[in-house]
């Protein structure tokens, strides 16, 4: 028999007070050296004072490293007191929870290292899949957020979240064609989301298609009619087929709403160019962006304005402006 505490074998999270410690303060793991003796990474923390200078010159990696170590130790304290033990959790579960604490924190580099430890521990669920895709797609790692959202259909080929995730990383990487399938699929599985219907006509945009990618916008703007990201969009591809007065209002309106943010704003100027009042682009440009930028912008609208297909001209828009 294994000389491992039962609540070690088994994975279950102990009452101690060092997990609850642990847990509060994720980043390190001396507050858990009475309950994993023995350990590496365990009541020293990793890249303090006390480390060698290749240590200290390597202190982002060493962090990971003790985050990942303390996910390991969790669940390893024996109970204490003859305490009945709580029920028994999904082998990622504690993964899941410290990766999300990290993530939260604006570590994403920890998150996703801990999310990858999560799918290896528990390669039959699901959940550590789509939140190691979110977390490589919120990174910029789009492609391997792509290989994660597979791997999480191949597990649920229903999934709205997986289906949403991977039609996303699609239009990011240039490849709208291939977003078109997985995104109708997740409007047939949830469809009350509007970014299912956003993404959607995103995707439809860039590839010319302007009549159906509004219909998308306007069934998400049903569901969320104050959605300054559909209405953005909406606005864009008004602009896209000449429909311009149409799209000033929108976007007018876009820009004044008090959830707007810069790139709403900017987006407008963005249309307003590409209606050919140059003069009053730039006004509005001044207003958010330095004269560095104004004139970045002024000169992209005057490139746009030589394109006359409206297929080249949303991509050369890009997905930046079309919020996704």
């Amino acid at each position: 028999m294994s000389g491992k505490p039962a609540a070690e074998r088994h994975g279950m999270r102990s009452e101690h007070p060092c997990v609850t410690k642990a847990d509060e303060n994720p980043r390190s793991c001396a507050t858990a050296r009475s309950c994993a003796t023995g350990r590496a990474g365990c009541g020293r923390r990793a890249g303090a004072g006390e480390a060698s200078p290749g240590v200290r010159g390597t202190y982002r990696a060493a962090k990971l490293a003790a985050a990942v170590v303390l996910a390991t130790s969790l669940g390893g304290c024996e109970s204490i007191g003859g305490a009945a033990p709580p029920p028994e959790r999904s082998p990622s579960e504690e993964l899941l929870s410290l990766g999300d604490r990290m993530r939260d924190a604006g570590d994403l580099d920890v998150a996703i290292a801990i999310y990858r430890q999560a799918v290896e521990r528990d390669a039959q669920e699901i959940r550590p899949l789509l939140r190691l895709g979110s977390a490589l797609a919120a990174s910029g790692q789009t492609a391997q957020a792509a290989g994660a959202y597979d791997a999480a259909l191949a597990l649920d080929p229903m999934s709205a979240e997986a289906l949403r995730g991977r039609g996303r990383a699609s239009i990011v990487l240039g490849e709208p064609e291939r977003a078109i399938e997985p995104l109708s699929r997740a409007i047939e599985q949830d469809d009350e989301n509007p970014q299912n219907q956003r993404l959607l006509g995103t995707a439809y945009d860039l590839l010319g298609f302007h009549e159906k990618a509004q219909d998308a916008y306007l069934a998400g703007l049903e569901l969320k009619p104050r959605d300054v990201d559909l209405q953005s969009n909406l606005a864009l591809s008004f602009s896209l087929v000449g429909n311009h007065a149409s799209a000033i209002d929108l976007m007018r309106s876009v820009a004044n709403a008090p959830a707007a943010a810069e790139k709403h704003r900017r987006n407008y100027a963005l249309v307003l160019g590409l209606a050919g009042r140059e003069l009053e682009a730039e006004q509005v440009a001044q207003e958010i962006l330095g004269e560095s930028a104004t004139r970045a912008l002024l000169r992209k609208i005057r490139r746009l304005l030589l394109i006359e297909d409206s297929t080249v001209r949303a991509r050369a828009i890009g997905t930046n402006e079309f919020s996704g």
